[in-house]
């Protein structure tokens, strides 16, 4: 009998086989979000976006979006200004670059993936076609 342990969806506690990460209920989301989101995870594991934006982060050390503000505090993230989903090829392009506190990052974050989520003719990225005369 092979060693239990919990399904790594969040939230769930079904009892799966040890060599499994998933229940049979979140295998085909797994499977999904890596297919969908598997370039992307790739792109900010590569070694060029992982030396690109530390040295980025190194020569523009302070949160925009504080500065706006009039705060001086520290930038933790490389945030693409137009956001890799909308624009691929801007991935590596320095003018499309901004240095975000965690805050902001956050708060940009939040707010362009609530635009996709509530857009009527948008789902998961797909755009669905809206009937004419409404």
């Amino acid at each position: 009998m092979k060693p239990k342990k919990i399904c790594s969806h969040a939230g769930c506690n079904t009892l799966i086989d040890f060599d499994q990460k998933f229940c049979s209920k979140h295998n085909d989301v797994s499977k999904w979000r890596m297919s969908y989101e598997g370039k992307y995870r790739q792109f900010y594991k590569s070694k060029r976006w992982i030396r690109e934006s530390k040295q980025f982060l190194i020569t523009n050390c302070v949160c925009v979006k504080c500065l706006d503000e009039g705060i001086i505090k520290k930038a933790d993230v490389v945030d693409h200004i137009v956001p890799l989903k909308v624009d691929w090829s801007k991935r590596f392009d320095h003018n499309n670059w901004q240095a975000l506190c965690h805050r902001h990052h956050g708060e940009k974050t939040g707010a362009e993936q609530r635009a996709r989520t509530n857009s009527p003719t948008s789902f998961r990225g797909a755009t669905l076609q809206t009937p004419r005369g409404r």
